[in-house]
């Protein structure tokens, strides 16, 4: 059994609510609360509960489990990665398997499942650990994380106006929006859906006949087999600066190791020089060459210098994300039938400029001169990648307030190894943490499920150990990273 909250009427007063009593004769569970309850949040939580020895409050407006990847209705988005990577829980690699054969869907190792039954999956894996003492979830918005209260922990304030305390919180803040688009004209607003996951956004795509997006990544692409599903006369463009779409995953083939030349501290054109033998050795297994990568990225990432690492991001990363992060089979063939009958047109070179056009259209001028008229015209560029144009009010208070400050290339915030925010001081929190996407600029891949997983597991033992522990724990942290533990 969950326990649910909402919020207070506005003429109510205002409630502080302390965590409960230390007792005499026994330690208490520490109570985490953890902001967000999409992926991250929901993964952050279940791998609380199943240590047992904290209690976990769940806030956020929105439905539990879902966030923006999983909340989807439209079958069609598929997840890109076959369900046998996708457990929630590390130590049991068949969990998601196991509960969709248990729920009658037959559901092989290799196959690309439907985000929406993920979606599904989260919430009752949360279910599946969570009590009625040791879970509550609070449906409403975090207005603001506050300085630690009397001898630790912090205060979490409501925009219902309630103010709770815990010992730790952990910023499960999920994926930005789309940056926000610069020079749109006024007059060409009507037309503009800035983010393409709202409910509004959905309604206004399933009505449209000619769609021009913005992006050629894994949500125009979402986006376009939306609107050309829901509406057979529909035409769509996808435009963006290369004209670039995801690669195709093909099932069954595993990963191949990498040379023994990678390691950390490799320099950016010494992977690249390996890389590209490897891709030259066997150019038919390109997909296992970058997958073989993946279990040493983040400490390459991390041996990279902060030009080598500006350089990937300026020059590189949209080549590695096509390769990378892949589309699904039966979305690729989709995306090639569209392309084959007409429907679905890749354009590169991007947007010169935008003008309204007759009958309450928007009319696109591509980068080769072009002119395309639309009727809507969709921000599918992806997650921000700029902290500085981040539009979440909790996030821009942390960073105004200065406990909180951005990465070394502003693309998310700054923490030390388990997590922890760094202030602009340079000192570690002892209170806050955060997983996921906010820590792509320091990890490189911190967006997906398996690196997500690891994460709220290695974060549930570090706020659930015992003193020695977490003491040991601290102790193999770098000194300018010393963990933020809570409690003793």
């Amino acid at each position: 059994m969950i326990v649910r909250s909402r919020g207070e009427h506005a003429g109510e007063r205002r409630r502080f609510i302390r965590p409960p009593e230390r007792s005499r004769a026994s330690k208490r569970e520490r109570v985490v609360a953890i902001v967000g309850a999409g992926a991250s949040g929901t993964l952050a939580a279940v791998h609380l509960l199943r240590r047992g020895s904290a209690r976990v409050v769940l806030i956020d407006p929105a439905l539990h489990g879902h966030g923006v990847a999983y909340s989807t209705k439209d079958k069609q988005h598929l997840l890109n990665v076959p369900a046998a990577a996708m457990s929630g829980l590390a130590d049991e690699p068949a969990d998601f398997l196991h509960w969709c054969r248990a729920r009658g869907v037959q559901a092989e190792p290799e196959d690309y499942l439907p985000r929406r039954l993920y979606g599904a999956y989260l919430q009752e894996l949360l279910a599946r650990f969570g009590d009625r003492s040791r879970l509550e979830i609070v449906r409403e918005r975090v207005e603001n994380v506050l300085e630690p209260l009397f001898h630790g922990g912090v205060r979490v304030s409501l925009a219902g106006g309630r103010t709770l305390a815990a010992d730790a919180v952990v910023l499960a803040l999920g994926n930005p929006p789309p940056a926000p688009l610069r020079d749109v004209p006024a007059s060409c607003r009507t037309a503009l859906i800035d983010d393409p996951w709202t409910p509004q956004a959905l309604r206004r795509l399933r009505g449209s006949r000619r769609v021009a997006i913005l992006g050629s990544g894994l949500t125009a692409v979402d986006v376009a087999l939306s609107v050309l599903s829901g509406n057979p006369d529909a035409e769509v463009s996808a435009i963006s600066r290369h004209g670039w779409l995801p690669r195709a995953q093909l099932p069954g083939r595993p990963s191949l190791p990498l040379t023994p030349e990678l390691v950390h501290g490799c320099s950016l054109d010494q992977i690249l020089a390996t890389v590209g033998r490897e891709l030259a050795a066997r150019p038919d297994a390109w997909r296992e060459v970058i997958d073989g990568l993946r279990p040493l990225t983040t400490k390459l990432w991390q041996g990279l210098t902060r030009a080598e690492r500006e350089h990937f991001e300026r020059d590189l990363r949209a080549s590695w994300e096509i390769h990378r992060h892949r589309l699904a089979p039966p979305v690729a063939a989709r995306v090639d039938e569209s392309i084959a009958s007409g429907r679905l047109h890749v354009r590169s070179g991007g947007v010169r400029s935008l003008c309204p056009a007759p009958a309450g259209r928007v009319r696109v001028e591509l980068g080769d001169g072009d002119l395309l008229d639309a009727d809507v015209l969709v921000n599918a560029t992806g997650p921000s990648r700029s902290l500085s144009a981040c539009t979440d009010p909790l996030t821009g208070r942390l960073l105004a307030s200065g406990r909180a400050r951005p990465d070394e290339l502003g693309i998310g915030i700054a923490t030390s190894p388990d997590g922890a925010l760094i202030d602009v001081d340079g000192e570690v929190s002892r209170y806050c943490f955060t997983l996921g996407p906010p820590r792509r600029g320091e990890l490189l891949e911190s967006t997906a499920i398996p690196e997500i997983r690891q994460q709220a597991a290695a974060l549930a033992s570090l706020l659930t150990g015992t003193s020695a522990q977490r003491g040991r724990a601290s102790a193999a942290i770098p000194s300018n990273a010393a963990s933020g533990f809570i409690g003793s």
